[in-house]
């Protein structure tokens, strides 16, 4: 008992560790977002999400080699992980290696999920890459568990306009506001978008 109650309070530790590396991370301190996750014992992989962290504190201090070291542990333990695939996009598209980069994204473009913090990602990802086609495929399977996800909607905006759908582009930005009439943005983008 004494046994497990220890690895209880450790593993608490770690997660609490996790989370104030993370908000590090989103506040834009990366160098204390890497020391706190690198102290964090992320080695299994219910634990894979804090080595992405790690990765991602590593690109954002433009330490992209290190960041593809960490997802490359990320992928031994987890191949199939959405958010390790999708950084590791990200991390080649710096680098501009397109042979790599387009590795990754046939990969992650492959992979089967429901989840939609992966449809997220994924859907950011192809954003990133300009690729604004698949971002609506990601965005409205999403929208399907998430109707209401202004992030979403936002984003399936944005890639409708891009493409030239401003019809589709203009309904998105009308749906946000309906969800939320207090939204600032969306009456700008409604008004910018010529249909």
């Amino acid at each position: 008992f004494e046994e497990t109650a220890f690895e209880d309070v450790s593993r608490k530790r770690s997660f609490d560790l996790a989370g104030e590396g993370k908000r590090k991370l989103d506040m834009g301190d990366y160098s204390e977002a890497i020391r706190i996750l690198a102290s964090v014992d992320a080695d299994s992989v219910s634990m894979v999400f804090v080595k992405n962290n790690l990765a991602l504190s590593y690109y954002c201090d433009k330490q992209i080699d290190k960041a593809i070291e960490i997802t490359r542990e990320v992928l031994k333990m987890d191949p199939y992980n959405v958010h390790a695939n999708c950084n590791m996009v990200l991390f080649y598209n710096e680098k501009n290696d397109e042979l790599n980069r387009e590795k990754y994204a046939d990969k992650i473009h492959t992979i089967k999920t429901e989840n939609p913090d992966d449809l997220y990602k994924i859907a950011v990802t192809f954003c990133e890459l300009k690729r604004h086609e698949k971002v609506i495929l990601f965005i409205k399977k999403l929208l399907q568990y998430r109707p209401y996800d202004e992030k979403a909607m936002f984003y399936a905006g944005l890639a409708c306009y891009n493409l030239g759908r401003f019809r589709e582009s203009v309904g998105y930005f009308a749906d946000i506001i309906k969800i939320n009439p207090q939204n600032t943005v969306a009456p700008y983008y409604c008004g910018y978008v010529k249909v």
